[in-house]
């Protein structure tokens, strides 16, 4: 069996003209075949953090994208470790959210003598649930007072 190095460079027969020129051609196609899969990696990669409401091109989250190694198709994978890196921010609390907060408030509001209005206004302006929770552990109010007991008996 021949091998590349058994044929002379100098051969000038057609058939090692014809093999080597199809040799050139099928690493060159190899090459144009693997940068497309490449670029098709990246476009679908890039695609994936926009829908999970990330720029990949913010220079904020580029070490992010270029970092996250979870899966692709699972958003909600996506957007927690975005969330968790810090690139992306809890979505703000909803209306019915900030209604069943209002609610709590009020009642507990009822049970205290402090300055509840200070404490009802900085409450309203709460942006997320995180905040609303700190306000109410500031003011000493307690939304989920009587839920454990409940549990224990």
């Amino acid at each position: 069996m021949s091998t590349d190095d058994d044929l002379d460079p100098e051969d000038g027969s057609d058939l090692v003209k014809r093999l080597r020129a199809e040799l050139k051609e099928r690493d060159k196609r190899l090459k144009e075949s693997e940068a497309a899969a490449a670029e098709a990696a990246e476009l679908r990669r890039e695609r994936a953090f926009r829908r999970a409401g990330i720029d990949p091109d913010d220079p904020a989250a580029r070490y992010f994208v270029k970092g996250y190694d979870g899966d692709l198709d699972d958003l909600d994978s996506i957007k927690a470790a975005a969330i968790e890196a810090r690139i992306l921010q809890t979505a703000p609390v909803g209306a019915d959210e900030q209604a069943a907060h209002q609610a709590v408030l009020n009642a507990a509001a009822g049970a205290q003598s402090t300055n509840n209005e200070d404490i009802l206004a900085r409450l309203r302006s709460a942006k997320n649930a995180q905040e609303v929770a700190r306000i109410a552990h500031e003011a000493g109010l307690d939304p989920l007072q009587g839920i454990g007991s409940e549990l224990r008996r």
